[in-house]
């Protein structure tokens, strides 16, 4: 039972670390995009 069960467990924990990968990048990137953004306009803003 429990090598039917391991390989079962072992895809659900690496879909669910992907799943949190890709929404933690997306986080990061879309922060570090707001930065960016906000960065240029205080710079544009400054001159």
């Amino acid at each position: 039972m429990s090598s039917n069960l391991l390989p079962t467990l072992n895809s659900g924990a690496v879909r669910a670390m992907s799943v949190l990968w890709e929404t933690d990048r997306g986080a990061v990137t879309s922060t570090q995009e707001m930065w960016r953004q906000g960065y240029l306009h205080s710079t544009v803003k400054a001159n």
